[in-house]
């Protein structure tokens, strides 16, 4: 059976691939068998790095008499939800509402119009844990819809209008967009802070990248938290103290023992953090972290033709040649001395990475580095990173996802202006340059999905967003102008596939729904989830890129999302805190620096070398360019006025049609951007 998923592009669906179940992909075909048949639906919704979605796998669906049960009752489809996020994300809210908790597997019982009657996540095969078994819930379901059949569909109907409601709700419209009140925001934030361990709350923690950027904006006792919360993950097990980069999560609220699965987003969306918080201290150790991330993602994570993967899997084959979680990334004190060749260096490293001192259940340990590190560190990591790289590594899944590369993308350009890492900026300008070969539709939207040479699946508004803010930050690093326009294009794009016709922000796919399915409720955004809220991205997108031309559709349709939504941000920022990031923006302002002149002249490198290190939230970089930006007819907004004066290189400093004047030498600017451009001009 599974041979329908033997040749998908996805690797998730090709995992599945040998199973007896008989899988369909998500698409017409499995719901037209549905409706023929007159058979309800499994839909099973995970990720090829997922550890618990491989554990049913391998309890559930690779058992014959399950399979066989599936296959004569139901229709089964396996979803990799990275690439359907509006099918995972229209489920994953109703299972929060009905079981209080959502999460990887999700699975999914449907009627032919994909209507929920029975829903969870993770089921084992047997009772346990206090969960049903999935064997029960199987066979009990299938009865079900043979003799009693009535009450599944009264169920179905319940449901899918409460999945409706949801979709269609909208917080009521203030009057007009709330003062940006981002500090009181922040101060709501902190009451959930964890003082001792960094972060919000207890145990599971997640890196929360948006609620960091929010207390970075808001300064003082919410910044310094910010910052303390990244030295403590830098310190823990979340972070791969030998090989660099962030696993997904920590199970412990001291960020000691993660799920070890590496995720392209997270990793891109951390050096963003790690790099703006290096800017807000001054404290070298978090632009070194930074780049560290920055370099395992070039170094895992890249393809050979510069577009990046989507994650590293969680379970690797541990010694005895078994899967298990986390086997290549645990250590013993005898495989520290292995790997050292010396007893005493090796009981100076374990000290340093706490082996043996915090173990796991079976007896190893997850390094993690304490602060101070001494001048031997950098060599007893290359060997450990050496001696490991003998084990089997886990399994890469080399999908591309269009999105997650716009985060990238971001990533790498913001490292490369704000380090002075012109390899870094290289890199962000492959991807992109390999994103508009290989993600570009013959109508010119997007692809979301690319895998092996083939591209498919009509990208959602996430993947317009997130590439059109790395588009837009790529363009700050270089000043090349093709950037600035690609970014404009995806912005008007996302305006027109995505847009609410009532006003009301957007939807998160298009209207003609995934391949070809219609789902029973449009999805809508349900704000920041391990990725940032794709609206509140777009609307960043759309404010930063608003002074480039006279179109004020992307000012109104940014305004119209903020008075909708941010008083119900201000009320609850820990889920919506890349909305307030966007209402900072809207509301302080952006600060513009034009820079006037050549541009090889090396003036301007200096000024934007000096730019590097300043802590600018709400920053606009742009270079006066006399050809103008490709696709916009004549000139900007924001060059206008803004010449070279005296034919010098000049620098222009600007807030709210405001600016101080024209400059020839920085420290004349200085003042005004090292405070963030908070000063009174």
């Amino acid at each position: 059976m599974g041979g329908r998923l033997a040749n998908e592009a996805s690797l998730y669906l090709r995992q599945h691939a040998a199973q007896p179940v008989d899988w369909y992909p998500w698409g017409r075909a499995a719901l037209d068998a549905a409706r023929a048949q007159d058979r309800p639906l499994l839909i099973s919704v995970g990720y090829a790095a997922c550890h618990w979605c491989h554990v049913m796998a391998h309890e559930s669906f690779a058992d014959p008499d399950i399979a066989a049960l599936l296959n004569r009752s139901f229709i089964a489809i396996k979803v990799d939800r990275e690439e359907h996020p509006e099918v995972d994300t229209l489920y994953q809210g109703l299972c929060q509402a009905v079981t209080g908790q959502g999460g990887w597997p999700l699975t999914v019982f449907v009627t032919p119009q994909l209507r929920p009657f029975y829903l969870g996540t993770y089921f084992p095969l047997q009772p346990r844990w206090g969960r049903p078994g999935f064997a029960q819930i199987v066979a009990a379901l299938a009865e079900a819809w043979r003799e009693r059949r009535a009450e599944l569909e009264a169920v179905a109907d319940q449901w899918t209008q409460a999945m409706r409601r949801v979709a269609t709700a909208r917080p009521p419209a203030a009057a007009q967009a709330p003062g940006g009140d981002v500090a009181s925001a922040a101060q709501r934030l902190l009451a959930d802070a964890d003082r001792v361990h960094g972060g919000f709350g207890g145990a599971p923690k997640f890196p929360s990248c948006e609620a960091v950027d929010l207390l970075l904006r808001a300064g003082g006792e919410a910044g310094d938290h910010a910052v303390f919360t990244l030295r403590c993950m830098a310190a823990g097990g979340i972070r791969d103290a030998v090989g660099g980069g962030f696993h997904r999560y920590s199970v412990d609220a001291a960020w000691q023992v993660p799920h070890f699965e590496k995720m392209l987003y997270d990793n891109a969306q951390l050096a963003c953090a790690y790099l703006a918080a290096w800017q807000h201290s001054s404290d070298a150790a978090l632009a070194e972290v930074a780049a560290d991330t920055l370099d395992y993602m070039i170094a895992r994570l890249r393809g050979p033709d510069g577009a990046f993967f989507s994650s590293e899997d969680a379970d690797s084959l541990d010694a005895g040649g078994q899967l298990a979680e986390g086997a290549f990334y645990t250590w013993t004190r005898e495989e520290v001395e292995l790997a050292l060749g010396d007893a005493a260096q090796a009981r100076s490293a374990c000290d340093l990475l706490r082996i043996g001192e915090a173990r796991l259940d079976d007896g190893r340990s997850v390094p993690q580095r304490r602060a101070e590190v001494g001048p031997d560190w950098p060599r007893w990591r290359e060997a450990m990173a050496r001696w490991r790289q003998r084990r089997p590594r886990p399994a890469v899944d080399d999908k591309v996802v269009t999105g997650w590369n716009g985060l990238a993308v971001s990533a790498l350009a913001r490292g490369g202006r704000i380090l002075g890492r012109p390899d870094y900026t290289a890199a962000a300008l492959r991807a992109a340059e390999r994103l508009a070969q290989v993600a570009r539709r013959p109508d010119g939207g997007l692809w979301r999905r690319y895998r092996q040479g083939q591209a498919g699946i009509a990208a959602a508004l996430e993947d317009y967003a997130y590439l059109g803010l790395g588009l837009l930050d790529l363009y700050e690093a270089t000043l090349d102008t093709r950037h600035l326009a690609g970014a404009d294009d995806l912005a008007r794009q996302a305006l027109e596939r995505f847009a609410d016709p009532d006003g009301d922000g957007f939807f998160l796919g298009e209207a003609a729904g995934t391949s070809g399915v219609a789902l029973p409720a449009r999805a809508r955004d349900q704000g920041d989830a391990g990725t940032p809220s794709p609206q509140a991205v777009l609307v960043q997108l759309l404010l930063r890129l608003q002074p480039y031309h006279e179109d004020t559709r992307f000012a109104a349709a940014a305004a119209a999302v903020l008075r909708r939504h941010v008083p119900l941000a201000l009320q609850h920022p820990r889920g919506l805190a890349s909305l307030l990031g966007a209402l900072d923006l809207a509301h302080r302002g952006a600060v513009e620096v034009v820079l006037a002149g050549e541009p090889g002249d090396p003036r301007l490198a200096g000024w934007l070398d000096q730019l590097r290190p300043l802590a600018i939230p709400n920053l606009i970089l742009s270079r006066v360019d006399p050809g103008g930006v490709p696709g916009l007819e004549g000139e900007p907004p924001l060059w206008r006025g803004r010449e070279a004066v005296g034919g010098r290189p000049t620098i222009w400093v600007c807030r709210g049609g405001t600016c101080l004047p024209p400059a020839h030498r920085f420290e004349d600017v200085a003042e005004v951007l090292r405070a963030g451009g908070k000063a009174s001009h």
